[in-house]
Parts: structure tokens; C-alpha cells; sequence
């Protein structure tokens, strides 16, 4: 069954800063009811080059009932003229021929805007007008400077410089910070348990990176637990905003399944990936929820790996990050 994707632009029209640049960002949702893998490539209009464009992680899983965010930059050579130049996303599944599941967006403007120059002076003007000209003026430039009820000169207003684009509010965690962090908190089932689990069928803990997997500052989180088992964090972002949240963690044959909530709210789907040999993943979305500027309590929830199922398994998570991707 092909998944039927939803593809949109954060925003339809784009101007780029004085040297070119600027960022799109194009949301892609799966309404299926199974996981699948979205590829977004870009489709220019005819003679505007693709290099122009780059896309952060064109493939990536997108849970069931849930919407990941693309970061496109958009780099313009300095030679290329004003205008405006349109390019649109065109995503579909990994798995499947591109033309049983690609769906476009919507067209993205981008405009170029390139300094005007001012008209050049046409040098037609004879020398004995010129000269007379400055006899004029030197002449009335005396006069003012020996009034005595001149006014004081006033010094120009310096031109006010381009406010720079926006940069993008990108908030990233070392989880194994968390481990000792006070606030942290651990719940069996619905039981609150102390953050170590001392005496508890769970565990939280911090792991050496001890087979080189390349964990961020040689340390990660591990959550030895069994379904339904959580532990919750506190999160801070800068500004209010649709937050995209990403995680890299390690994967392996007895890797959990999770889900993400704040507020008690699922972030996208749940992650139920694991891997016969043990390997880090790259930075993965598992969805967006909107944010306000200040604390939040961020839950993350071991969940059966089967129906039925109440076995511990293990999740272990290098690094956490909250991406403003709307307003």
C-alpha cells in the first residue's frame, strides 16, 4: 500500500539577503497507518540550476500520523540577476517506484533583489558654464558662513544598515547530562521511582562510549526498563514556536520502542527501529509540537516491543535537539 504524502511550504515566498542566501522549509506528513520512508527532492523552474539549492537529510522515516520538517538552503550566485526564480518539493516513499507515490508542494518564490545602481552624469555640460556655476556657489556659501544669525550645523543621520536575517533557534542536549540532573524524574509504570531506580525494575544511567560508536563527548543515556516505564527531563527553549524534535541513538538488536511526549502529549509517532548489529543513527525526527518560550517537561516512554510483551529492553540516546522550524 503507498503511503499518500503531504507536502507544504512553511512559506510561499522567499527574499533572499544581500549576498544570496536564505532557508525554506517544507513539511511532509504521513497519514498512512504504517511507518514509511519520505524522500523530498527539489523541482526547479526551466534554467534555474538546482545547485542552488540543498536539502538537510533529503531521506528520512516519518512515523504514521506524523509530519517532519526539511531545512533547504538556498545559496544564489552573486552574478545572477534580480528576479524571481520558483522552485517546489517533490516528495515519495523509499521503497516504492517514485511514480506510484510522489506528491508535489506548492510553488516557493524566491526573489533575488540586487542593488540599484543610480544614473551616471551625462558630461555635456561646457567648462565656462561649469566655472560660472562655482563662482555662484562659493559666492553664496560665503554669505551664509558670515550671517550671524546662522543655524549651528547638524550632522547627517548615518544610514541605517539592513537588519540581518533571523538566525534559527537551535537547542541541543548531551543526554547523559541528565542522568544526575536533580530534576530529572523516573516513573514504573505509574509508580514514581527515585532517578536511579535503585531497588526497581528499571535503570537509568550513563554509558561509555566503550566500541567507538562515536557518541557526542564519549558518553550517552541508557534506559534499561520494561513497557510503560518512562523517565522525564527538563527542556528550555528560547522562543515560542513549532519545534521539530530530533534525537541520535544507538541502535541494536534489543533496541526499545518509544515515544516522545510534553504534557503528556505524543510527539509524532512512536521509534521502533532496531538493528542486528550495533550502529549510531544520524540526527532523526520524531515529529513537532508547538512550544512557548520557558520549561518544558519532556517525557520519553518504553512501550511493548510485541502485543503482550513485558520483557526490559534498552534504549540508549547521545543527543536531543529542538529545532524552531514556524512561528
Amino acid at each position: 500500500m503507498t503511503t499518500s504524502w503531504a507536502v507544504d511550504a512553511v512559506a510561499a515566498h522567499l527574499v533572499l539577503d544581500q549576498a544570496g542566501h536564505g532557508e525554506i522549509v517544507f513539511t511532509v506528513s504521513n497519514p498512512a497507518d504504517a511507518d514509511d520512508t519520505a524522500v523530498l527532492q527539489l523541482v526547479t523552474d526551466d534554467g534555474v540550476p538546482r545547485a542552488w539549492f540543498a536539502v538537510d537529510r533529503p531521506q528520512r522515516n516519518v512515523p504514521t500520523n506524523s509530519t517532519v520538517s526539511y531545512l533547504v538552503t538556498v545559496n544564489v550566485p552573486a552574478n545572477v540577476p534580480a528576479g524571481t526564480y520558483e522552485v517546489r518539493a517533490l516528495v515519495s516513499s523509499a521503497g516504492s517506484p517514485p511514480e506510484e507515490s510522489s506528491r508535489f508542494s506548492g510553488r516557493v518564490a524566491v526573489e533575488v533583489r540586487r542593488p540599484v545602481a543610480g544614473p551616471r552624469r551625462r558630461r555635456w555640460i561646457p567648462v565656462a558654464v561649469g566655472a560660472a556655476v562655482l563662482v555662484v556657489t562659493l559666492a553664496t556659501v560665503a554669505v551664509l558662513l558670515l550671517r550671524p544669525d546662522r543655524e549651528p550645523d547638524v550632522e547627517p543621520t548615518p544610514p541605517v544598515a539592513p537588519t540581518p536575517p533571523v538566525a534559527p533557534v537551535v537547542v541541543t542536549f548531551e543526554m547523559e547530562e541528565f542522568v544526575a540532573d536533580p530534576e530529572t524524574a523516573v516513573t514504573v509504570g505509574s509508580v514514581p521511582a527515585r532517578p536511579a531506580c535503585e531497588g526497581r525494575p528499571c535503570e537509568l544511567y550513563v554509558t561509555k562510549d566503550c566500541c567507538n560508536y562515536g557518541y557526542s563527548g564519549g558518553n550517552a543515556l541508557g534506559f534499561y526498563a520494561r513497557p510503560l516505564d518512562s523517565f522525564t527531563v527538563t527542556v528550555t527553549v528560547p522562543q515560542d514556536g513549532e519545534y521539530e524534535l530530533s534525537d541520535i541513538r544507538l541502535l541494536a538488536p534489543q533496541s526499545g520502542r518509544t515515544v516522545y511526549l510534553i504534557a503528556d502529549r505524543p510527539i509524532g509517532g512512536e521509534f521502533a527501529e532496531s538493528s542486528s548489529r550495533s550502529r549510531l543513527t544520524g540526527w532523526t525526527s520524531h515529529g513537532t509540537t508547538r512550544l512557548t518560550a520557558g520549561a518544558h517537561r519532556l517525557t520519553m516512554r518504553h512501550l511493548p516491543l510485541t502485543p503482550g510483551d513485558l520483557n526490559r529492553a534498552t534504549t540508549m540516546i547521545d543527543q536531543l535537539r529542538l529545532v524552531r522550524v514556524g512561528p
